[in-house]
């Protein structure tokens, strides 16, 4: 399996993440209404994926990983699982 290095170093460009909502809504056939707030939920739950990662290793507390993309895509991949089977 390759590394994803990437992940850990680059952070997400927030400003970018609510005109794509808005896109992918479109394509849907939806207003796009719920991309307003679209960024500020993701990075709460980047930042609550990150906590959960820091309280399992607290190691992890000191890099900076809270807006990274790998905190982003972790939080979408929990959000996906979430939606299929419900909260835990």
């Amino acid at each position: 399996m390759p590394a994803f290095d990437r992940l850990f170093k680059k952070e997400v460009d927030w400003s970018r993440l609510e005109s794509r909502v808005r896109a992918l809504a479109g394509l849907n056939g939806a207003d796009g209404e719920e991309a307003r707030s679209v960024d500020a939920e993701a990075r709460s739950e980047g930042r609550a994926v990150f906590a959960r990662l820091v309280a399992e290793d607290e190691s992890y507390g000191e890099r900076e990983l809270a807006e990274t993309k790998a905190m982003a895509l972790t939080a979408y991949l929990l959000r996906l699982g979430e939606a299929s089977y419900g909260p835990e």
